[in-house]
């Protein structure tokens, strides 16, 4: 995050001290008096009552500290969600699914979040059961579709999707 020389200011009304200041900020005494001295000429007022010592903010620098707080903050509350965008935007979901259930489970349920999350990144991971059951105990996959005749495993929060018969002739 970059707040550019508002930084500056806020050390300054922070410390109440521009050598101080100086200091926090790594930069020469010097040219952080000639920063508030250019600030003060651009704004047309005084920001800083220097003849008390610690220094004090007249009435116009205390104006301008709100500014710079603000804006501050705005621009926090700004990279914040750029970057939780960003995030979204690269969000993976990583899904186990049984190489017998693939059909029926892509058909059904893949196609579907796919259309409805097109921002999200998914990785499927086939295999067994079993392995996917593992996959999901060992936090390799987010979320995992498999046959079991557990069902009350509190390792996991389970919806029943289907169940299937199986019939000998």
């Amino acid at each position: 995050m970059y707040f550019g020389r508002k930084a500056y200011f806020l050390t300054i009304a922070k410390t109440q001290n521009i050598t101080k200041a100086a200091q926090l900020l790594h930069v020469s005494q010097p040219s952080l008096s000639q920063y508030l001295n250019r600030l003060e000429e651009k704004l047309g007022v005084k920001l800083l009552d220097r003849s008390y010592l610690p220094s004090q903010l007249t009435e116009a620098g205390q104006i301008y500290l709100r500014y710079v707080e603000e804006s501050m903050a705005v621009e926090q509350d700004f990279e914040k969600k750029l970057e939780q965008y960003k995030q979204r935007q690269s969000q993976t979901l990583s899904i186990g699914i049984p190489t017998q259930l693939m059909p029926i489970i892509f058909d059904n349920v893949v196609q579907n979040f796919i259309t409805s999350h097109p921002d999200v990144r998914l990785t499927i991971k086939e295999g067994t059961s079993l392995t996917v059951t593992q996959q999901l105990i060992r936090e390799e996959v987010d979320i995992a579709f498999f046959h079991t005749k557990e069902r009350d495993d509190r390792r996991f929060v389970r919806h029943i999707y289907g169940e299937e018969s199986l019939l000998l002739a």
